[in-house]
């Protein structure tokens, strides 16, 4: 319809939840907002799909519009355009022109200006990804059961196994113990097998006693100080891969997620290690969110506007 105002929109799917935003032509976000989370391999194809579906519509709705002109969907399990992905079926359903998958690494890097560069995302899961001179490597993504090393759920998995040792009787002392009965409410680390296996295996769930250690990490924890730490030594590891890969080309490395924040035990010891690695590797935050990074893909490279955020 002649006049009809063109809406674009980025899709972030975490491991929790999902962000929104739309632009307008003029690259000016109008609209944001958040949902459940999409990842397939997590919580299921129907629920995925509902949630996706759900955000779509709330913001079509939002806007009085009929579609969008182009949707950039970044979620965990997605490889690219050429990788296998369930979700591509829906494609037909979905309210846009055009419909672009790219995994949630993708969009992180997206959101990180300049070029020779790499990205370290660290919240329920982590992966690493570089983009310099044109090529792409990547190394992690192979989710929370045979990786995520680093991760919120790396750091809550560890810590849980840390109190249960020291119940059993063969683990250090830690304020850790206390800490798992007070976030799920037992009297027992042996009433957890239920509540974990059973009543409520979400990932999301585990991944937040991520917060627990880290705090007990702040008050003078050894033991979850050096889970902390360890996470830190892990992602590291990663990124040295990475850089090999590269041809260590790498000149500039972004940290994003809830592990990697600046003052968080992980973050502040993977930053020192970074820049032990290589003198004058530049070390950022985010920058911009991940949203941002998969709003950017809906226009042509080059085309964005840097302060779209």
């Amino acid at each position: 319809m002649s006049g009809e105002k063109l809406y674009y929109a980025g899709i972030d799917g975490g491991g929790t939840k999902t962000c929104i935003a739309a632009a307008d032509e003029q690259q000016r976000i109008v609209y944001r907002a958040s949902g459940g989370p999409i990842n397939i391999y997590g919580i299921g194809a129907e629920t995925a799909r509902s949630n996706l579906f759900g955000l779509l519509r709330d913001a079509l709705d939002a806007l009085r519009a009929d579609r969008f002109e182009t949707v950039v969907i970044g979620s965990a399990g997605i490889s690219g355009p050429e990788g296998p992905n369930p979700c591509y079926e829906w494609e037909g359903s979905i309210p846009a022109g055009s419909v672009k998958w790219r995994g949630d690494l993708e969009i992180a890097l997206s959101a990180v200006d300049g070029d020779n560069k790499a990205a370290i995302v660290s919240g329920t899961g982590s992966m690493l990804m570089a983009l310099c001179d044109g090529r792409q490597w990547a190394v992690g993504g192979y989710g929370h059961l045979i990786g995520d090393e680093g991760s919120a759920y790396d750091i809550a998995s560890r810590g849980i196994r840390a109190a249960v040792r020291y119940y059993e009787g063969w683990g250090a002392e830690t304020a850790l113990y206390d800490g798992l009965l007070h976030y799920y409410e037992v009297d027992s680390p042996k009433t957890l097998i239920d509540k974990i296996y059973c009543e409520n295996p979400d990932k999301g769930l585990i991944a937040g006693f991520s917060r627990v250690v880290a705090q007990a990490a702040g008050s003078g924890d050894k033991t979850a100080k050096a889970i902390m730490e360890s996470a830190a030594d892990s992602l590291m590891e990663q990124f040295i891969a990475l850089d090999r890969k590269s041809g260590g080309s790498i000149g500039r490395v972004s940290l994003s997620g809830g592990v990697l924040t600046p003052g968080s035990i992980t973050g502040d010891s993977l930053r020192a290690a970074l820049e032990r690695y290589r003198p004058g590797l530049v070390v950022t935050g985010a920058g911009h969110e991940a949203v941002v990074g998969a709003l950017r893909l809906c226009f042509d490279p080059g085309s964005y506007r840097n302060d779209l955020a």
